[in-house]
């Protein structure tokens, strides 16, 4: 997941960043039914990365007491705010930091 939106990132030479991200940047100050859909759309993300933990914990993966829904949320924040610097320096790195960071200390 995290490889394919780099992938597509970097086909724009990070320029354009995520929609998402920057829908969320942008419009959340203009409209207060605009950013109650974007919050549904965020805690949609955080329930898709929850279901994954939880599905790790269950195959013994992750260990039983990992808090799935305190590191989705994590996830998801870490993210996006690596998303939104991948797009300010034109760099896959922070994309690459984070991903590093998930996978050598969050889910080790």
């Amino acid at each position: 997941y995290i490889e394919t939106i780099k992938n597509r990132l970097n086909q724009q030479s990070m320029k354009n960043g995520c929609l998402f991200s920057n829908f969320v940047s942008e419009a959340s100050d203009h409209s207060e039914i605009i950013r109650k859909r974007l919050v549904e759309v965020w805690e949609g993300m955080e329930e898709a990365f929850a279901y994954c933990y939880r599905a790790a914990v269950q195959t013994g993966d992750l260990p039983p007491d990992f808090d799935c829904d305190l590191f989705a949320d994590f996830s998801v924040n870490s993210l996006q705010g690596s998303l939104i610097a991948a797009k300010a320096q034109r760099s896959p790195e922070p994309v690459n930091q984070f991903k590093k960071i998930l996978f050598s200390v969050v889910l080790r």
